[in-house]
């Protein structure tokens, strides 16, 4: 049976896959869009993503979740 870290990891290779996919879509300009005022824009979406995985992976190696 794989690990927990190792699902995680295969996951978050897969999703980020398809963020590449969409990227390659999108101009620099399609990311500063917002569905509407105060909402995330797409690139504040996609960063908040990658944000989230690199805490999740500090946390798989330490054990301690980065505050």
């Amino acid at each position: 049976m794989d690990t927990v870290s190792g699902y995680l990891k295969a996951r978050f290779a897969y999703v980020r896959q398809d963020l590449e996919k969409v990227l390659a879509k999108l101009a620099d300009s399609d990311l500063a869009w917002a569905p509407r005022a105060g909402m995330r824009t797409i690139g504040g979406q996609i960063f908040e993503i990658a944000g989230k995985e690199k805490e999740l992976i500090a946390w798989l190696k330490t054990g301690v979740w980065p505050e």
